[in-house]
This record gives C-alpha cells, sequence and structure tokens, in this order.
C-alpha cells in the first residue's frame, strides 16, 4: 500500500490538536472530516482524525477580489503560494 504525504505539520499540540498546511498538489475536495491519518514522527506514529479544513491567503486583499469561477489559471497561479488549505488534526493514538 503506497503511503501519501498530505502536507506538513505546522503547529499545535497533543492536547489541542495539530495544523497541518495541505501540500499545493493536494486538491482541498478531497479531505474529508472525519477521516484518520497516519502522523509520521521521528520515533512514532499517530493515528490522527481530521477535525477541520480551513482556507488560509498570505494576502487580505485576495478575499477582496478573489478570482472569478471561468479564471482558472489565476486560481492555478494563487494556489500553493498566495492561497492554502490548513488541516486541524486530534491525535488519537501514538505508536
Amino acid at each position: 500500500m503506497k503511503r501519501e504525504q498530505l502536507g506538513v505539520i505546522t503547529g499545535g499540540s497533543l492536547v489541542e490538536g495539530l495544523q497541518m498546511r495541505l501540500h499545493s498538489r493536494q486538491n482541498i475536495e478531497q479531505i474529508k472530516v472525519g477521516k484518520f491519518v497516519l502522523i509520521e514522527g521521528e520515533r512514532y506514529q499517530y493515528f490522527s482524525l481530521i477535525t477541520d479544513v480551513r482556507l488560509q491567503t498570505n494576502n487580505p486583499r485576495i478575499t477582496v477580489t478573489p478570482p472569478a469561477a471561468g479564471e482558472t489559471l489565476l486560481r492555478q497561479v494563487l494556489a500553493g503560494g498566495s492561497t492554502y488549505a490548513t488541516i486541524d488534526l486530534r491525535p488519537m493514538l501514538a505508536l
């Protein structure tokens, strides 16, 4: 079974939950709240539950004038650089 890397842990805590930045090559629409994912640490693996998905931006002006539905090229340019997704995770089990 091939494992696919969804993103990189960017912050959080084991008690309050972790935050992961989704890789730009991943489709945010494929991420489902309630799905289990595996976080691979240096010494342990953590089975974690996806609890929330958030859209973020580096530039607040993007939210004022977002790309229109037909502007596919502009959306692709913004994805991963100026706009990105974060996933909230709840660690459930450490192995």
